[in-house]
């Protein structure tokens, strides 16, 4: 006899449905709405661990580590071990971004938070003469915090509230915003994850303050025990930021991970900045630590490459 999921025992499932159609309706309603003209600040769209951006940063609809802190808050209440993430991102124009993560799981609920920094070098200030006048101070920090908690058997929700704050050469600004998801097991095997990120405010450096960037995120995530040795993660994710100049994203990843301590991914992606995919990999040589690395290659600028430590305790 096939096991049925949490939702399906507790006869969730027509409650689901008029949940999904009535956010689906939403996100289609928002996918055709007039966005902003103005473009905020983009760090808030990084998403720098190297395990999801191998999967091409489809995660929402898994959210089964630390990374749900990033990708959808809800999934806090679904994780089973505490972890804590370093991450180093070598990215476009001399900018590199350290992250750091954690993730604290209780009983049908959970907590986590993060800390995000990114700074230019060889940035530097030149006068109307041409005389060097040395680097120039160009850098953002993000404080978030996040909570997850299952309101009822395979029905989890979060929030994330952020702060944030810009520096560029005398000028600082700063903001604050709040990140909200759910995340619906449809079955054994999957799961289903909505967000809705960036709802917020900021400063101006000096007078007009843009807007921030509203973004609208659907995902699905699919597990699969191929074999004893052999486990499948999946996923897709289908978003929208709400601006004028942003077009909607498809994402895809896949991970295979061997013995749970070799892990294979790849990804493609749709998006505005432009279609690329994405490879990776990583090994757990220990029960307690996890390293990732990250490849993503784009056409006209070059490529990235992320390195992810991931302690599990």
């Amino acid at each position: 006899m096939m096991r049925k999921s949490p939702a399906e025992r507790h006869g969730l499932m027509p409650f689901f449905f008029r949940f999904v159609n009535i956010l689906f309706c939403t996100l289609c309603f928002a996918f055709n709405l007039p966005a902003e003209n103005a473009v905020g600040p983009d760090f808030l769209f990084v998403q720098p661990h190297a395990r999801t951006a191998a999967m091409n940063n489809s995660f929402t609809g898994v959210a089964d580590d630390a990374n749900a802190v990033i990708f959808n808050p809800a999934g806090l209440a679904t994780l089973e071990k505490n972890s804590v993430s370093l991450t180093h991102y070598s990215s476009f124009a001399d900018t590199n971004y350290e992250n750091i993560m954690f993730a604290c799981p209780q009983k049908d609920w959970g907590f986590g938070g993060r800390v995000l920094a990114d700074y230019t070098s060889n940035f530097s200030e030149i006068s109307l003469t041409g005389e060097d006048k040395g680097q120039v101070a160009n850098y953002d920090l993000l404080f978030a915090g996040s909570f997850g908690i299952a309101i009822m058997p395979g029905f989890s929700a979060g929030t994330t509230a952020k702060y944030f704050t810009s520096t560029l050469l005398n000028y600082t600004k700063s903001g604050y915003a709040l990140d909200m998801g759910v995340l619906f097991g449809v079955s054994q095997e999957v799961k289903l994850g909505f967000t809705l990120e960036n709802l917020g405010s900021q400063g101006a450096y000096e007078q007009v303050a843009d807007a921030l960037p509203l973004k609208l995120t659907a995902g699905v995530g699919y597990k699969h025990k191929i074999t004893d040795v052999i486990r499948l993660t999946a996923a897709m994710d289908f978003s929208r930021v709400m601006i004028n100049k942003y077009q909607p994203d498809i994402t895809a990843g896949a991970e295979l991970s061997f013995y749970e301590r070799l892990f294979v991914s790849g990804g493609f992606g749709i998006k505005q900045d432009g279609d690329n995919f994405t490879l990776g990999g990583g090994i757990m040589p220990f029960d307690f630590a996890r390293l990732y690395y990250a490849y993503q290659p784009f056409e006209n600028l070059g490529a990235t490459h992320r390195m992810s430590l991931d302690i599990i305790f």
